[in-house]
């Protein structure tokens, strides 16, 4: 199994594209159940803030997951797609937790140090 992350943030992607990909809490669980009905996701956490959205899975297969992901999310964008397409970081295995750990501790935040993710 392998840990993956699919997500946009305040550095990679326009303010237009973070408000379009921002889900509240009922949306959050919606796309978490969404992507463990799948065969290939059997556990998932949606991150969604005003200046990131990323979405954390465990799966078997990280390339066919990471193209449900991207998928899915770029079904909730209406303007400026192919910008939101670029604006996507991929991380897999160790690089994935790395990331999670700087999101957590405020480290990759726009305001460094801001405990929002704890919160």
């Amino acid at each position: 199994m392998a840990v993956l992350l699919v997500g946009l943030n305040h550095k990679s992607a326009s303010l237009d594209v973070r408000e379009q990909l921002h889900f509240n809490h009922e949306e959050k669980k919606y796309l978490e159940i969404k992507l463990t009905s799948g065969f290939d996701i059997s556990e998932c956490v949606v991150l969604s803030t005003c200046n990131r959205t990323e979405i954390y899975v465990e799966t078997a297969c990280p390339t066919l997951a990471e193209g449900m992901i991207t998928n899915l999310l770029l079904q909730e964008v209406r303007i400026n797609s192919k910008h939101a397409a670029k604006s996507f970081y991929v991380k897999v295995n160790d690089e994935a937790v790395i990331h999670l750990f700087s999101v957590v501790c405020g480290l990759d935040s726009l305001v460094v140090g801001e405990t929002q993710i704890l919160g």
